[in-house]
C-alpha cells in the first residue's frame, strides 16, 4: 500500500515537469506582441481651415395642419327704429323789461308742429296756462295764448320774475318746449301835479246911469202881426233805426268772436288731453 502511494507522487511529480516547458512557452508567446505590418500610410492632406460642421442637421418636423376653424356667422343685429322727433326750434323768445301797466311781446318759432300754447310760470316755478293766468292776475290782456306771437298789456308789478314759454307739440303727441325768457316788471313813475292858474277875479260890474227911453208917439191902433214859432228838428226815423241796426250787429259780432275763442280752447284742451293720455 505504501508502495502505491509512492508510486503515484513520483508519477505526478513526472506529469508536472512535462507540463512546465509547455506552459511556460505559451505565457511567453502571450507576452510577446505581434508584429505589425509594414505601414502603408497616406500623408494626411492639409487641414481646412474651418473644421467641417458634426452637428447634424435636425430633419425637418412636419407640422400637423391644423382643422380650419368654423367662422360662427354672426347673427343680424336688428336695426332700432329711430323715435319720431319732435318740433324743433327755430327761434326762442327774449325777455322783456317793462313799466307796471305796460305791455310786452313775445316771439318763438318752430316747425314739424300742429299746435302751440304759451305758459307762465309763477316765482316759485308753477306752471300756468295762459288761458287760466286770470286767476291770478284779473286786469291782465293775453293775445295770441296759441299762436308764434304772444303778447300781453296792463302788466301789474306783482309779476315781476315771472317767467313764460312756448310749447310746441306735433300730431305723435311729441313735445317740445322754448327756452322760458324772464318778465321784468318796474314801477310806473308818478306825475308830478301840474299847477293850476287860478283865476283873477272878476271885475264888478259898473253901474250905468238908467236913462229913460224917448217917448215915442202913440201906437197907432193897428194889430201887431204874432212871431211865427220856429220849426222844433225832429230826429230822422231812419238814423235812429241804423243806429239801433249797428249796435244789435255789434253786440251779435261780440257774441260770436266770444263764443268762437271759447270753442277754440274747448277743443284744445280736449286735444290736448288726448295726446297727453297717449
Amino acid at each position: 500500500m505504501k508502495t502505491k502511494k509512492i508510486s503515484a507522487l513520483i508519477l505526478a511529480l513526472i506529469l508536472i515537469i512535462a507540463v512546465l516547458p509547455f506552459a511556460y512557452a505559451d505565457g511567453e508567446d502571450a507576452d510577446t506582441p505581434p508584429e505589425q505590418p509594414p505601414s502603408t500610410s497616406v500623408e494626411p492632406t492639409e487641414e481646412p481651415s474651418t473644421p467641417p460642421s458634426t452637428v447634424p442637421t435636425e430633419a425637418p418636423s412636419v407640422e400637423p395642419t391644423a382643422a380650419p376653424t368654423p367662422t360662427a356667422t354672426a347673427a343680424p343685429t336688428p336695426t332700432a327704429t329711430a323715435a319720431p322727433a319732435g318740433p324743433v326750434i327755430t327761434k326762442q323768445p327774449t325777455g322783456e323789461s317793462v313799466k307796471s301797466g305796460g305791455s310786452a311781446m313775445f316771439i318763438a318759432r318752430a316747425t314739424d308742429y300742429s299746435w302751440c300754447a304759451w305758459r307762465f310760470y309763477d316765482l316759485q316755478g308753477n306752471e300756468v296756462v295762459f288761458d287760466n293766468i286770470w286767476g291770478y292776475f284779473p286786469n291782465l290782456k293775453v293775445s295770441g295764448g296759441n299762436s308764434e306771437v304772444f303778447t300781453i298789456g296792463d302788466i301789474p308789478l306783482e309779476m315781476n320774475g315771472w317767467t313764460v314759454c312756448c310749447l310746441f307739440s306735433n300730431e305723435d303727441g311729441i313735445w317740445t318746449y322754448s327756452d322760458a325768457v324772464r318778465i321784468s316788471v318796474t314801477a310806473a313813475a308818478t306825475p308830478s301835479p301840474k299847477h293850476t292858474v287860478r283865476p283873477s277875479a272878476s271885475p264888478s260890474p259898473s253901474h250905468a246911469a238908467y236913462t229913460l227911453p224917448p217917448q215915442s208917439a202913440a201906437p197907432s191902433l193897428s194889430p201887431t202881426p204874432a212871431p211865427a214859432a220856429s220849426p222844433v228838428p225832429e230826429e230822422s226815423g231812419s238814423t235812429v233805426a241804423l243806429i239801433i241796426a249797428a249796435i244789435v250787429s255789434l253786440i251779435l259780432i261780440m257774441s260770436g268772436v266770444i263764443f268762437a275763442i271759447l270753442y277754440s280752447n274747448s277743443r284744445k284742451r280736449r286735444h290736448k288731453s288726448r295726446h297727453g293720455k297717449k
